[in-house]
């Protein structure tokens, strides 16, 4: 039988990604009203499938899906928007 702590290794995790710049100084400044807006966002490199680097802004970490879900509705109501990415 599997125990609780396999069950959450197995669960996947889901960070808010609001938004991907070429330029990291617009990345940066959304990430900081992002979190004067009281929300928890950083700025990631990543690559675009085009392998173009870019900036990605997310929101939280590592949420099972039903935070990162509700952490969306809140980003939305204050205007902000977004999607679900799979943590990793």
């Amino acid at each position: 039988m599997p125990t609780a702590s396999r069950l959450s290794d197995a669960m996947p995790s889901y960070v808010i990604q609001t938004g991907a710049y070429h330029d990291v100084s617009n990345a940066e400044h959304v990430a900081t009203q992002l979190t004067l807006a009281g929300f928890p966002a950083r700025v990631r490199s990543a690559r675009a499938a085009d392998g173009t680097p870019v900036q990605r802004v997310l929101v939280g970490a590592n949420l099972p899906r039903s935070a990162a879900e509700r952490v969306l509705n809140e980003l939305r109501a204050a205007g902000y928007g977004g999607f679900l990415r799979l943590s990793g």
